[in-house]
């Protein structure tokens, strides 16, 4: 009688030999890593030299992890883990009473420094967002993306926890180098320089420089921003320019070319000429004054200042000051509420809208054609009574800015063949010298 043989697989009471990785292997440091937070990150902790130090790897995906684990440990066993812990992590020092993105936004605005309301809100937004691509895995990213614009709902005000809830160690050289990748130099560099400018507010507070311990991006290098000098674009004196919006804006739109005028002639910023009062126009002296009022507050202190006017300009504003109401220069068709909140807003929106398509119909073809006009006045001042005239002029904090942007060299500079013969003297001077 034949013997049946069993199907079933004898398990084996033996527990299988695990695979042993090299630490050259990133399989190695898998089984070393692991979630700490709720932010979705990997950490390990290495044990080197004495010293126990957890470090963030800045990725959700475990093969990615491993891998920056991988790097780190080998970093830190050719350069030490000082060295290490300089590159991959910001240690908070001991007692240092701001940890989060958020306790260092609320404090340094509590600073009450001295910018524009709109110039704190775009540090402010461009420092949240940067702490939030940095320090959030992409893949964790996604999902919050259309929540930081649900402002009805509670999207919003969960982005800002959990962007607040950021540790500023997550905020180091190597983190902003990995979310430099890919980027354009220009723009990361340019989200940097604005992230670094809130942060550079609190410097001028010992008190919380102290509470910090090391400040957000300070150790962050950017290259300087890339300047474009100012090129006319129409004739080398801009009077044909003039002449043109004379004899068309001044016989068709009043509006566009009161916008003209002083954006040409006087060198004003669109917002200066879209919340102008009458009342800031003396044209007895012919100087406009600009200053702070109920719905505009200037660029900065230099922004303050009294633009010159010419006596023709002078005379053209006062026959258009004699046919105008409303205490605006220019008609509204918006209403400018008190300290506007955000950029963009313009009261006289259609003018500057039919100013900008006049202006490229006569070859100003610039991104920003009104704001042309600012650049082709500074040129012209600079031209004829020199930079430091034209800095003035446009109100401008450092005549640096005004050499690299808006200087534009409209007269000819030579030096002509002399007529007569150049003296034994003078032969003998420039030799012996």
């Amino acid at each position: 009688m034949k013997k049946k043989i069993s199907t079933k697989t004898v398990q084996s009471t033996e527990k299988p030999v695990q695979k042993q990785y090299n630490k050259t292997d990133a399989r190695y440091w898998q089984d070393r890593i692991l979630k700490r937070t709720d932010q979705g990150a990997y950490q390990v902790r290495l044990q080197m030299q004495g010293k126990q130090i957890w470090f963030n790897l800045g990725s959700g995906i475990a093969s990615e992890a491993a891998a920056k684990a991988k790097e780190i440990y080998f970093y830190a066993k050719s350069n030490g883990v000082d060295a290490a812990i300089e590159r991959f992590k910001f240690t908070a020092p001991e007692g240092s009473e701001i940890q989060t993105v958020g306790e260092f936004i609320r404090e340094t605005l509590e600073l009450n420094p001295r910018h524009k309301p709109l110039t704190l809100q775009q540090y402010v937004g461009c420092f949240r967002q940067l702490a939030f691509e940095i320090a959030i895995p992409k893949k964790e990213r996604t999902k919050w993306e259309k929540a930081k614009f649900d402002y009805r709902g509670e999207g919003r005000a969960q982005w800002l926890k959990l962007v607040d809830g950021i540790r500023l160690e997550a905020i180091n050289p190597e983190s902003v180098r990995k979310w430099r990748v890919g980027k354009s130099n220009s723009t990361a560099a340019s989200q940097i320089r604005q992230a670094k400018a809130f942060a550079a507010i609190a410097k001028s507070d010992d008190a919380l420089v102290r509470k910090v311990g090391r400040l957000p991006f300070s150790d962050i290098k950017t290259a300087a921003p890339r300047t474009k000098r100012h090129s006319s674009l129409v004739s080398a004196s801009g009077e044909k320019l003039a002449v043109s919006a004379k004899a068309q804006l001044a016989e068709k739109d009043l509006e566009a070319w009161k916008a003209f005028l002083l954006a040409f002639f006087g060198g004003l910023r669109k917002e200066e000429i879209d919340s102008l009062l009458w009342e800031q126009i003396n044209l007895e002296e012919g100087v406009v004054r600009i200053r702070e009022h109920t719905w505009f507050t200037p660029k900065s202190e230099e922004a303050i200042r009294d633009v010159d006017l010419s006596d023709s300009v002078r005379k053209e504003i006062a026959a258009l000051r004699a046919s105008s109401r409303g205490k605006f220069f220019l008609k509204g068709v918006r209403a400018l509420p008190v300290k506007k909140q955000y950029k963009g807003y313009y009261r006289a929106k259609p003018t500057w809208a039919r100013l900008n398509a006049w202006l490229k119909k006569q070859g100003v073809s610039v991104q920003k054609p009104v704001h042309y006009l600012r650049k082709e006045s500074g040129s012209l001042i600079s031209s004829n009574f020199g930079i430091e005239a034209a800095r003035r002029h446009l109100g401008h904090a450092d005549i640096a800015v005004t050499s690299a942007h808006y200087s534009d060299k409209k007269n000819k500079v030579t030096v002509d063949i002399p007529t007569a013969p150049i003296s034994e003297e003078f032969t003998e001077n420039t030799v012996s010298s």
